[in-house]
């Protein structure tokens, strides 16, 4: 558990609540063991300060999505949990006004899910950032995984570089492949490439 919630108790400092449910047995955290953890360390603490939410699976997973005090959620652990809202009955449009987001981003995280097993893989392993994933399928949809594996080792092969948004604008006409390839680069590094007119 971080050292810094302890430190945070035993100084009486403020410390943000745990997110806990009334179950049959009493009350069950929901977002904050790390906190809870934490604060049992600290023998001079009497209490914990938590906040209600209500017992159903929307409410849960909404919290686990929203909440910053955890750890960051991954784009597919994010979508695994739109997921789990959208099998409650929920459409995007009511994913997103639970989660405070947008419908386009709620779309695009369930599109990634959805997608091929090598997409997803290389997403998950941070070779490929979502939204380079995301305009792979919408180009090439159930081969977008062989593309983005071509480009991430031709990348790899050839060295790094990054994709602004205007270069973006000025490779409007080359075709797709090309495009995906220094968009790889970007994801691999953080150097601006010599700008090439490949008209």
């Amino acid at each position: 558990f971080p050292s810094h919630d302890m430190a945070a108790y035993a100084d009486n400092r403020p410390v943000p609540p745990l997110f806990v449910t009334i179950q049959p047995q009493g009350l069950r955290v929901e977002e904050g063991h790390h906190r809870k953890m934490a604060g049992d360390q600290v023998p001079e603490l009497t209490h914990f300060e938590v906040k209600l939410v209500e017992n159903d699976p929307v409410s849960i997973t909404s919290l686990m999505i929203t909440t910053s005090q955890g750890k960051p959620l991954s784009p597919l652990e994010r979508a695994r949990a739109y997921q789990r809202l959208a099998a409650q009955g929920l459409s995007s449009q009511q994913i997103a006004e639970e989660v405070k987001r947008s419908r386009p981003h709620v779309e695009q995280h369930l599109m990634l899910l959805n997608a091929d097993e090598e997409t997803v893989r290389l997403v998950e392993s941070g070779e490929v950032k979502m939204t380079t994933a995301i305009q792979t399928i919408r180009e090439h949809g159930t081969n977008a995984g062989k593309q983005l594996k071509k480009a991430v080792e031709q990348a790899k092969a050839e060295g790094n570089g990054k994709v602004t948004a205007e270069s973006l604008k000025a490779w409007g006409k080359l075709d797709f492949e090309a495009v995906m390839y220094e968009l790889m680069k970007a994801d691999l590094s953080g150097h601006t490439p010599h700008y090439r007119d490949w008209e």
